[in-house]
């Protein structure tokens, strides 16, 4: 089943809750607390580990425009 980057990034927002805050999920993920911030914003791609613990892997897909 296709997900939308929007979906991705609403499965790792939903991480975060009362007892888990960025920083922990950052520790987690063995990334800053700032580069966490990033991909729940968007600004940053989600790596490996963060896809692999959303059950989401990332394909790339070429199509022509013919």
């Amino acid at each position: 089943m296709q997900i939308s980057e929007e979906q991705v990034l609403n499965r790792l927002r939903a991480k975060i809750g009362y007892d888990t805050k960025v920083k922990d999920l950052a520790d987690q993920f063995e990334v800053s607390a700032a580069f966490m911030s990033m991909v729940l914003s968007g600004k940053r791609p989600a790596t490996e580990p963060m896809l692999d613990a959303i059950g989401v892997r990332k394909t790339v897909i070429f199509e022509t425009t013919e």
